[in-house]
């Protein structure tokens, strides 16, 4: 996808400037793409002279979109499981590699232009698209301008083991590269089937779940658990089959007494 995205910037942008000098049909591309870092060697100094030169400097991968989901529906019945795309930025430079100095501001100018006028590039937009030889199927790459400061251009220029030239720089956002190699595939989960030994570990967490919150049901009521009586009534009739004949402190009722009947 990184060729066919560079590939149709690249026709886009020689249409344009052929139409802007009034070239007639037929004329030779005034820009193409190579690495502007080899103009040491004669055949691509040869090749890439007088043109517009359009290289790949750096390229990133745009991780807030990295986390997309990891499978696809074949049908209503069937699901695919593979790797998520990569969502890509192009950092691409636009080098004017003309002798004529006037020139070569010309053609930076009309690549301004051009991205200017038209930022976003589609399948509904882009005309030709579409080859036999290489369909694309998805395709959306937004041209945004950067403007590089004294000592980035400094390193620029420097990695690229040249001296500086004319140049614009542009990073276009959102190539995404996809491999339609399946991981693995399945049938949807449509129901699930609970056996026997489920059913019977399922009713005994219920029975469990049930006794504790009657426990705490009770404890809350002031209720000692398993008697049914609340705790001032069970601690009367415990003291009775002790043989204290005392009375009993009554704890909703400061001040009162509860005396304990005699045993029969």
């Amino acid at each position: 996808m990184v060729v066919e995205a560079i590939g149709l910037l690249l026709k886009q942008l020689n249409q344009y400037i052929i139409q802007v000098d009034g070239s007639g049909a037929g004329a030779p591309n005034p820009s193409l793409w190579g690495n502007i870092s080899q103009l040491e060697r004669s055949e691509i100094a040869t090749e890439l002279e007088n043109h517009l030169v359009l290289s790949l400097v750096n390229l990133e991968e745009e991780r807030a979109l990295k986390n997309g989901k990891a499978f696809t529906n074949n049908n209503l019945t069937d699901v695919v499981y593979k790797n998520p795309p990569i969502h890509l930025n192009l950092f691409l430079l636009f080098t004017a590699n003309y002798r004529n100095y006037e020139t070569a501001l010309k053609r930076l100018t009309q690549v301004l232009t051009f991205f200017q006028g038209k930022q976003k590039f589609t399948l509904s937009n882009s005309p030709g698209s579409n080859t036999a030889s290489s369909p694309i199927t998805e395709f959306t790459v937004v041209m945004d301008l950067l403007s590089l400061s004294f000592e980035e251009v400094n390193h620029l220029w420097g990695s690229l083991g040249g001296k500086q030239i004319p140049f614009v720089i542009y990073r276009g956002r959102l190539v995404t590269i996809s491999d339609e190699r399946a991981l693995e595939g399945g049938g949807r989960i449509k129901e699930a089937a609970v056996g026997q030994r489920g059913v019977a570990k399922a009713a005994e967490h219920a029975a469990d779940r049930s006794d504790a919150q009657g426990q705490r049901r009770q404890a809350e009521e002031g209720r000692r658990p398993g008697t049914g009586l609340t705790r001032h009534r069970a601690d009367a009739a415990a003291a009775r089959r002790q043989g204290d004949r005392r009375a009993v402190p009554h704890p909703g009722r400061p001040g009162h007494r509860c005396a304990l009947p005699r045993a029969a």
